[in-house]
């Protein structure tokens, strides 16, 4: 039988990944899997394609968060097994899309049974990613979280926006959207495969993984104010309601920027002079609840 592979981060759920291998041997026998741990940030890719380049894996699981999936899944670009997620990290929103809980033994539980559903991935500007592109006050609210501390999870999460609404500055965008432009002054673009952003947001709530669309999310030049007491609607989903909040689909988003600008992609800043945001003509088979 083929091994599973499992691709741990270490640091992700302030070290909950180097706790895990315990509770991976209660399920699995020590014949049935490997395991690779990171040693720091953005080597996943490569370890994961030089192992999955000298070994037949069933299964890929990502044990972290929504960076260290993304990393994995950009090293199988030819992996034709399932993939899966352990979601330790401090978002885990891919997974909520998915259904998956942040409870461990049930993540196992559904690598030992083996149900999958096949989605689509996406790429911006050639590179893989599975969940949501953040442009304009996202890429700030990710600076605030990082640089936090003491606070974690959720409430980093939304302190952080707090911090980045009344802080941020827009600039004039021209955003192609399948060949029509959009002269626009936004706070936040949200271009979504996934639903959820910031720890539970449902900034793209009608996103979906079996669709060759985005479901793209406008928030225009809002008063701040407006912005801060529509803070719920946005954990609900109901922010379509709010004047200025704009829903498009598209399976081609192009963007140029003025100037260098970080870009948030599934947690990730990558700075950016331009970005082309498509769906794969490919799907991957995830391991899901049956």
């Amino acid at each position: 039988m083929d091994k599973i592979l499992f691709v741990i981060n270490p640091v992700a759920g302030e070290g909950k990944g180097n706790q895990i291998i315990s509770k991976i041997n209660d399920f699995f026998h020590k014949s049935q899997y490997d395991i690779i741990i990171s040693t720091k940030k953005n080597v996943i890719e490569s370890i994961v394609k030089k192992k999955i380049d000298s070994n037949n894996y069933r299964s890929v699981i990502a044990v972290g968060g929504d960076g260290t999936l993304m990393e994995t899944i950009n090293g199988l670009k030819f992996y034709q097994g399932s993939i899966g997620i352990i979601p330790i990290g401090s978002g885990n929103d891919f997974a909520k899309t998915l259904g998956i809980s942040e409870d461990i033994n049930a993540s196992l539980k559904i690598i030992e049974k083996g149900y999958t559903r096949n989605i689509y991935s996406a790429t911006i500007n050639g590179q893989r990613f599975l969940n949501v592109i953040g442009i304009g006050i996202d890429a700030k609210i990710i600076e605030y979280k990082e640089k936090s501390k003491y606070i974690k999870g959720k409430l980093n999460y939304l302190i952080a926006t707090i911090k980045g609404i009344i802080n941020y500055k827009t600039s004039v965008l021209e955003v192609m959207i399948d060949e029509k432009i959009y002269k626009i002054n936004p706070l936040f673009i949200a271009i979504g495969n996934g639903k959820y952003i910031g720890n539970g947001m449902k900034i793209t709530p009608n996103a979906d993984l079996t669709s060759d669309y985005f479901e793209i999310c406008i928030i225009g030049d809002l008063k701040k104010s407006l912005l801060l007491k529509s803070i719920t609607k946005l954990y609900k989903g109901l922010h379509g309601s709010v004047t200025g909040v704009e829903f498009f689909k598209g399976k081609k988003i192009e963007i140029k920027f003025s100037k260098v600008t970080p870009v948030d992609v599934d947690g990730n800043l990558i700075n950016c002079e331009e970005v082309i945001i498509k769906k794969s003509d490919k799907k991957l088979k995830f391991l899901v609840k049956g």
